[in-house]
């Protein structure tokens, strides 16, 4: 097996999802002591995957905002 370089990597990745619109994406939810987490769709807007990169738009008031502030560690899901 060879080792891919992080350019092969991230080539790799785009490849799979660059046809898929819609991902998960997961965080924990803000103030849960429980550390339960929350999943709600997100359209990516990448046309290509520049330095390995996704973009998503949200409204700056939106609950998933304050939870990423929160706790930056989040799952995405294709």
């Amino acid at each position: 097996m060879t080792e891919k370089t992080n350019a092969e990597a991230r080539e790799k990745v785009w490849e799979m999802i660059k046809d898929i619109k819609i991902a998960q994406l997961v965080t924990h939810a803000a103030g849960d002591a429980q550390g339960r987490m929350a999943a709600r769709p997100m359209q990516a807007m990448n046309q290509e995957f520049s330095q390995g990169k996704l973009w998503f738009y949200t409204k700056d008031d939106s609950p998933k905002v304050a939870e990423i502030a929160e706790n930056p560690h989040v799952l995405l899901i294709y």
